[in-house]
């Protein structure tokens, strides 16, 4: 190892996503991959990163790239609760390229998944509907609002703004 740098004993490669789009032009592929590990010394600190690896048993990386895990926290834990918000991050910020003012319509809301969509887009500051228990809301941190129900204006406000959204009449 060089200095600043560690080596890691890969334990787990939760996320591998491609991000490089369709419109580039180069070659290569871009891996952006959320893992963890513990560091390949005699202090065995848990370590989690985003930072590109591959699936190799051991990665060479500079420490500024690792984050520290609690000893109470186990690697198993980490890929349960950090997956959806990862991937979540992945689609929203990199992807859709999501920003302030921007619509969207997460369905499933209520997953893990979606609520972790739900987090980040908010935090983009983003206009959030979503499907909850098969209901459209429009949600914000504090709470959802109905948007349907058997009120005529109501209904056709959730297809107006589905429209917006899609383009398409529904």
């Amino acid at each position: 190892t060089t200095a600043g740098t560690v080596e890691v004993a890969v334990a787990q490669t939760l996320i591998n996503y491609n991000l490089s789009s369709q419109n580039d032009s180069s070659e290569e592929t871009l891996f952006s991959g959320l893992w963890s590990g513990n560091i390949a010394n005699e202090t065995s600190q848990k370590v989690v990163s985003l930072a590109n690896v591959t699936v190799a048993k051991y990665a060479t990386i500079e420490q500024t790239l690792l984050t520290d895990l609690p000893e109470s926290v186990s690697l198993a834990e980490v890929g349960c609760s950090i997956r959806p918000y990862v991937l979540a991050y992945l689609t929203l910020e990199n992807l859709a390229k999501g920003a302030k003012g921007q619509k969207i319509f997460i369905q499933g809301i209520d997953s893990i998944t979606g609520f972790a969509c739900f987090k980040v887009a908010k935090r983009l500051g983003m206009k959030v509907f979503g499907s909850l228990s098969g209901i459209v809301h429009e949600m914000d941190l504090t709470g959802a609002k109905v948007l349907s129900g058997n009120e005529g204006a109501e209904v056709d406000k959730i297809k107006e703004e589905l429209k917006k959204l899609t383009g398409k009449d529904l």
